[in-house]
C-alpha cells in the first residue's frame, strides 16, 4: 500500500462475543502511525454467499483506495469459505458502488420494501 497505509489480516485486538465472530474474515488498513483508517468484514453469510459489511474509511483517508483494499482482502477470502461474496448498497450511493467495483464486484439492482413505522404494536 506504500505511503497510504498497509492492509492487515485483522483489525486491532477486540473482544469478540462468540466463536462465530472470531471465524469471520476481517481486514483493516493502518496508516503510518498505526491508526486503523479503513476496515471491512465478512458479516453473516449463507452457505453459498458471504455477506461483506462494515466497509468504512476514516474521512481523512477517503479517496485513496484504502476502503477498496480492505474490501478486496475480505472478498478474496469469501470463495474459500462460501463460494462468492455479496453486499448490499443503496442504488444512489455512487461512491460506494465505485469502491466495490475496484476489487471486482458488479452492481445488480434489486428491489426492497420497508415500513416507515411499525405496523404492529
Amino acid at each position: 500500500m506504500g505511503e497510504h497505509g498497509r492492509v492487515g489480516a485483522s483489525p486491532p485486538r477486540a473482544r469478540t462475543p462468540c466463536r462465530a465472530c472470531r471465524d469471520r474474515a476481517r481486514a483493516g488498513v493502518r496508516d503510518g502511525a498505526g491508526r486503523l483508517v479503513a476496515t471491512a468484514a465478512l458479516a453473516w453469510s449463507a452457505p453459498s454467499a458471504g455477506l461483506i459489511a462494515g466497509v468504512a474509511a476514516h474521512p481523512d483517508a477517503q479517496g485513496r483506495g484504502l476502503g477498496s483494499a480492505a474490501c478486496g482482502r475480505v472478498l478474496a477470502e469469501t470463495p474459500r469459505r462460501h463460494g462468492c461474496g455479496a453486499l448490499m448498497v443503496d442504488a444512489g450511493n455512487t461512491a460506494a458502488i465505485r469502491l466495490y467495483r475496484k476489487p471486482g464486484m458488479s452492481h445488480r439492482p434489486t428491489l426492497a420494501a420497508y415500513v416507515e413505522r411499525p405496523f404492529m404494536t
